[in-house]
């Protein structure tokens, strides 16, 4: 009789497929993304609310990659609401947006992010997302937004001919 593992993988030997599980955090950078899931939630004490982004990063550079955002709305502590009518100007900023009134204005946009690395005691190294600047290709590109495609390397002139040395468009 096989498992219900088995029927999918087959024999299953942990000490023939043990690695590194996850990703290794982004070096530290601005890099274009999109947002793709904004909502509210609730703080675990119960008093308060956040904003909870979930960015995708788009272009060449960690295309694909997820980081995610917390922004404070409400909190007891006065500094946390501060803090988080911060961060929302500046990304409502960088969005060229001149008001934010549901999370609907937010899903979809894109957004050029300052990721860094935050290191938390007992915790592995993390990516947050520091400051926001606007996107310089616009909003219009929404999540058709594809990686660029690498540039193909000039053409080389074979030894000897008239144009050695010149690059393709120079002949």
């Amino acid at each position: 009789m096989s498992g219900d593992i088995e029927n999918i993988v087959g024999d299953f030997k942990p000490e023939d497929n043990a690695g590194e599980t996850g990703f290794q955090p982004i070096p530290k950078q601005w890099l274009p993304m999109q947002i793709e899931k904004c909502e509210i939630k609730e703080t675990k004490a119960r008093t308060g609310k956040y904003l909870k982004l979930q960015f995708c990063i788009i272009g060449d550079a960690f295309a694909g990659r997820k980081l995610f955002k917390n922004i404070n709305l409400s909190n007891p502590n006065p500094t946390c609401v501060e803090i988080g009518r911060r961060e929302l100007a500046n990304l409502g900023l960088a969005l060229g947006l001149t008001s934010i009134k549901d999370t609907t204005d937010l899903i979809d946009k894109i957004v050029m992010g300052e990721v860094v690395i935050k290191q938390e005691q007992g915790r592995d190294p993390d990516n947050d997302i520091a400051k926001f600047k606007p996107y310089g290709g616009g909003n219009e590109a929404k999540a058709e937004a594809k990686p660029d495609k690498p540039k193909a390397a000039p053409a080389k002139a074979t030894a000897g001919s008239k144009s050695e040395g010149k690059l393709p468009w120079q002949r």
